[in-house]
């Protein structure tokens, strides 16, 4: 898996979109900082136990909001994609969840770049396009907890829309070989291979990848008991583009 070491805010938009395309996905190396990660992990555990989970087919009357939901299985648009996983909206411009936004600014920002908009395109929400930045965490439960391999229908459809890049860009926020040993995050490259693209990346660094690849998460520690407890295994951050629901 190639990495990119140097600032990719130096590198221009289309070197960095060859470079997905020709090796399936890009590992930004130390994107955000550990003192951002060290800082954001305890008050978002915190938040987080104030919560339910809500079931994975559920609509939040007021989608860009502060709510979670188990991801079992799939609906809709999606398609049909075995998946076990926790996801958080936190969307950082609401009140009291401003300590997210360092963890949520290099990737939008980012996004942006590789795409060719300016960096602050729907940095919250974006009501003349109709786009909000999706900010979640993703937590990956040890003693299984997985996504199957699939594509990005939805946010390839949505990108098409609106003339934008698909690149999706997933910020880890913890490490395998410490906070969990198997599994993690995978891609197949252009000649079928699956690639294990977390073996050598490390919390703070921001995977690149296409959405129209063929990607997933294998099973997290799945010689583990299940732990369902919200300050375990893996822990991701996206912040996709979603349109904003009427």
């Amino acid at each position: 898996m190639k990495e990119i070491k140097e600032n990719p805010f130096n590198v221009k938009p289309n070197v960095l979109l060859e470079n997905i395309k020709m090796h399936g996905a890009l590992v930004f190396k130390n994107v955000i900082d550990a003192q951002s990660i060290a800082s954001f992990l305890p008050q978002f555990f915190e938040h987080s136990t104030k919560f339910t989970d809500n079931p994975s087919k559920f609509d939040q009357p007021k989608p860009i909001s502060f709510y979670r939901k188990m991801n079992i299985g799939s609906h809709g648009d999606f398609g049909e994609y075995p998946r076990f996983f926790r996801t958080t909206y936190i969307p950082f411009w609401l009140n009291g969840l401003g300590f997210s936004e360092p963890i949520f600014k290099p990737i939008i920002s980012l996004r942006n770049h590789i795409a060719g908009l300016p960096l602050d395109f729907a940095y919250t929400k974006d009501v003349h396009h109709n786009l909000w930045s999706a900010c979640r965490i993703q937590q990956y439960f040890l003693g299984g907890s997985f996504f199957s391999e699939h594509k990005d229908v939805v946010i390839d459809r949505l990108s098409r829309e609106n003339s934008v890049s698909t690149i999706q860009l997933v910020a880890l926020l913890s490490s395998k070989g410490t906070d969990f040993i198997e599994g993690g995050a995978t891609i197949r490259d252009v000649e079928g291979r699956l690639i294990d693209i977390e073996a050598d990346a490390r919390a703070g660094d921001v995977i690149a990848y296409d959405g129209s690849s063929i990607h997933g998460v294998s099973p997290v520690d799945p010689h583990r008991e299940l732990d369902l407890k919200v300050n375990t295994g893996r822990v991701v951050a996206l912040a996709s583009l979603y349109n904003i629901k009427r």
